[in-house]
């Protein structure tokens, strides 16, 4: 210091709280009476959930919420502080929805499996989250069957005016029918057929997923549809408009497709036939498309089209009492390759 004097210091600890931390909550926003959603959150550990309304929606310690009944409400997140801060809450809101989730396996017909501990109603949204076995004739509006799970159809017939949305597996008994009148897709799941069955598809067809044909058939039966290319057994293409198909197909009994409907082979793709083919309706061939007939072919009363100027080619192993209306392309095949005798209708 100076003129006699000496320095002083003066010191005292500050200590510095971190407030708490509530984060963000994430999870499944909408869910059915019955179903589940479970809750995260990016912030601290050991806060405590709570629900707004209990009456639409309860949640677990952990963040599991189930819904109770239609409506929406909020779900929050609390993260207690000690003095000085204030505690910190995230919130989250959730929509539970009419649709009737299962709440365990069992039969379709008992009610105690049901998130509104009543079997489904004609035309309700149903979401299958458990391994169920249907026991009667149903009607549904949407039907979401989840990832590693299984509906059976048993020996009944299953009519959907929604979606049908196959995560897990769609297991279609003998002597079943299902109608899918509102889209069908069966992305990252499976359609099993399990004896002599009709899956009948009235709209737009994504996917068939992993597919076992069994001895069922598949009828395409909606307006201007896409054809999925996995194995049938019996594939009928019904409805009207274009049945364009998706890549390569085989069918290893019989395919029919009725007058006002055009059954499309475009770019590369291939189909293969082991039983008969009965063309009401057109075959048309378009660039490097290919039909390979391999058991009788018919299109007496119909058309067979060859458009582009690739090679598409048509093959015959077996007897051909009828090309229809037949229409050659530019550089278009058609191979008579049985191995025994075979009368060549003909055409030019």
């Amino acid at each position: 210091g100076s003129g006699g004097c000496i320095d002083a210091t003066a010191t005292e600890t500050v200590t510095v709280t971190a407030g708490p931390d509530a984060g963000t909550i994430s999870g499944v926003s909408s869910i059915g009476i019955g179903g589940t959603s479970q809750l995260t959150t990016t912030g601290d550990s050991g806060g405590s959930w709570n629900s707004d309304n209990s009456s639409i929606f309860t949640v677990t310690s952990s963040g599991l919420v189930t819904g109770i009944s239609v409506g929406s409400s909020t779900i929050t997140y609390t993260k207690s502080a000690t003095s000085p801060c204030n505690d910190e809450v995230a919130s989250y809101t959730i929509s539970v929805t009419n649709t009737n989730v299962t709440t365990g396996p069992g039969s379709w017909g008992d009610n105690t499996i049901w998130g509104t501990l009543s079997v489904p109603s004609p035309g309700d949204d149903v979401q299958i989250a458990h391994d169920i076995t249907v026991n009667d004739n149903l009607t549904l509006g949407n039907l979401i069957i989840d990832n590693g799970v299984t509906l059976t159809t048993g020996a009944f017939n299953l009519t959907n005016s929604g979606l049908i949305d196959v995560n897990g597996t769609l297991s279609i008994s003998s002597s079943s029918i299902v109608e899918s009148n509102g889209g069908y897709d069966a992305t990252g799941g499976n359609t099993i057929f399990t004896g002599t069955a009709f899956l009948n598809l009235g709209n737009t067809v994504s996917s068939l997923g992993t597919f076992t044909s069994s001895t069922g058939t598949v009828r395409y039966d909606g307006s201007n549809q896409s054809v999925d290319g996995v194995t049938y057994h019996n594939l009928f293409l019904e409805g009207s408009g274009d049945k364009t198909l998706a890549g390569n197909a085989i069918v290893s009994n019989d395919i029919i497709v009725n007058n006002g409907v055009s059954l499309n082979l475009s770019s590369s793709g291939k189909i293969t036939v082991s039983g008969s083919t009965d063309i009401d309706g057109t075959l048309v061939i378009d660039e490097l498309g290919e039909y390979d007939a391999n058991g009788d072919f018919t299109a007496q009363g119909g058309y067979v089209t060859f458009t582009g100027v690739s090679e598409g080619k048509l093959r015959f192993a077996q007897q051909v009492p009828s090309l229809g209306t037949f229409e050659c392309g530019v550089n278009s095949h058609v191979y008579f390759d049985g191995t025994s005798s075979q009368t060549i209708p003909g055409e030019s």
